[in-house]
């Protein structure tokens, strides 16, 4: 992962953070906004460890993939629906009501019957 993917959707893993080090405050965190040396300090002080050993672990755990409590936040809702019209066909509106597919007065079929 890269800092500047974390410190754009700092509130989801600010609370990420405060869950991988939980003696770590969420609150103290979203103060922060991101700053990464805040952070380590910050990491370095609830827990007791030296700094240079707060940053090695803040480190390893950045080089993990992206969360998906992260991608699937809820602060991110707008940004994930943008970019789902990439999968939406050109000249259908990705906001629209699904009652525009035309099948809601349709009954829903039985399971396994394809008739």
């Amino acid at each position: 992962m890269d800092w500047s993917d974390i410190r754009a959707d700092w509130p989801a893993y600010a609370r990420i953070i405060s869950e991988r080090w939980p003696r770590v405050q969420e609150a103290d965190l979203l103060a922060l906004e991101g700053e990464r040396d805040g952070v380590i300090d910050l990491i370095a002080q609830a827990t007791g460890l030296d700094r240079t050993v707060a940053g090695a672990e803040l480190a390893d755990w950045q080089m993990g993939e992206r969360p998906v409590d992260a991608l699937m936040d809820e602060t991110r809702d707008n940004a994930n629906i943008a970019k789902s019209a990439a999968h939406v066909p050109e000249g259908e509106d990705p906001l629209a009501d699904d009652a525009a597919f035309g099948d809601e007065d349709q009954p829903d079929r039985p399971m396994g019957r394809t008739d």
